[in-house]
């Protein structure tokens, strides 16, 4: 997770905005018109935050998978 306000980020060599890192992998389904959620992950304190990201052919299923999910992940 970059720092706030972080302009750019870098992966090996290149550098990118930080705007389109984070929206890699979400574009697509906004493009496709896929329904997609992200959850949060339990992670130890002070480590960096985690989230899973699930897309589905229908909201429905989409939501009955992410609250399987969730329940899974509860600590």
């Amino acid at each position: 997770a970059p720092t706030f306000g972080t302009a750019t980020v870098r992966f090996g060599d290149a550098e990118e905005s930080t705007r389109n890192a984070l929206l890699r992998l979400c574009q697509p389904f906004n493009l496709t018109r896929h329904p997609a959620i992200t959850l949060p992950v339990p992670t130890p304190f002070g480590s960096l935050p985690v989230g899973l990201q699930l897309v589905a052919g229908d909201t429905e299923r989409l939501l009955e998978i992410a609250l399987a999910v969730e329940a899974a992940l509860a600590p």
